[in-house]
Parts: C-alpha cells; structure tokens; sequence
C-alpha cells in the first residue's frame, strides 16, 4: 500500500534538489566540464515497500536494509548542455552484491539508455565507478533525464553521483 507523503516531505525534497542544482553551478570537474552532485537524499525508492536507510554522516550515505532496491532521482540540467560522463562512488563490502547506476532520456514514447556505470565489485571499500557517455548527450527541452540506481544487498551503499557536462 502506498503511503501519501505530507507537504513537509515535498519541502525536504524540494531542498535537496536546489541544493544539488546550487553544487552543479559552482563545481568545476576533473574533466574540466561542470558537474551535477545528485546526493543520496535525492534518490526515491520506485515502490513504497523499500526499507532504505540514509546515513554515514556528512551528505549522506544511501543504503537498502535487505534485499534489493531501487531508486530514481531527476537530473535537472538546463537545456542545451552536452552531457559526458557519469561517476557513481559506492561504499561496497559485499562480495554477493553489487551497486549500478543508469541514466535514461525520457520523453513521450521514448526510453532511452544514455549510460551504465559498471557494477561495484567490493574492492576497495570506496570505489568511483565511472562511464564516458560514447556520444555526448545534449540535454533537449522535450526529454527528462533520471539516474536510475540499483542496490542489491545491505553492504553496498551509494555516497554520490556525479554527471559531467559542458556548456556551448
């Protein structure tokens, strides 16, 4: 059963987004393309029955209390920006599972894989798992972009991602 989330869950999510819309604007990348921190605040699980835990300290650290979860989060960029790369940093102690994120065009009768970050493999604890899109996106008016985050066990928990991208 779906639970209805109040106005003050609405205020909270809403913040996070500014804030991670905020860090874009003033983060320069190791690529030399400006960045998107997506937090792990800003991650929504996809159905109501998730058990997630959100802590660690500092921004936060996104963790599935068993099994297998997922989650969305928007990536509001402006149009017209050219998307290159996607970095997930996982914290994974687990040999038998694994963190990925995605990221996906969205537009009306179109889904589209933009990019997959390679699985976490649990070695070393902290692990940035990066992709380089093979063609740079450029973020179009009428298309949302989502990561798409898939934790599959307890120990593996998500600290960020970041998406690089460049202005003309």
């Amino acid at each position: 059963m779906m639970r209805r989330r109040g106005w003050r869950w609405h205020l909270i999510w809403f913040f996070w987004v500014s804030l991670a819309v905020w860090v874009a604007e003033r983060v320069e990348g190791r690529t030399g393309a400006d960045v998107l921190v997506v937090l792990p605040q800003q991650f929504l699980p996809t159905n109501g029955a998730v058990h997630y835990s959100i802590g660690g300290g500092g921004l936060g650290l996104l963790c599935t209390v068993q099994h297998a979860a997922y989650f969305v989060a928007p990536v509001p960029l402006p149009t017209g920006v050219r998307i290159q790369r996607m970095e997930a940093v996982f914290d994974d102690s687990a040999e038998d599972a694994f963190g990925v994120v995605t990221l996906w065009r969205i537009g009306e009768r179109v889904r589209d894989l933009l990019a997959l970050t390679p699985v976490s493999l649990a070695r070393p604890l902290r692990e940035i798992s990066a992709v380089d899109l093979a063609e740079p996106e450029i973020v179009r008016r009428d298309f949302q972009y989502w990561l798409h985050l898939t934790l599959t066990g307890p120990d593996v928990c998500l600290r960020a991602v970041r998406v690089h991208y460049a202005q003309d």
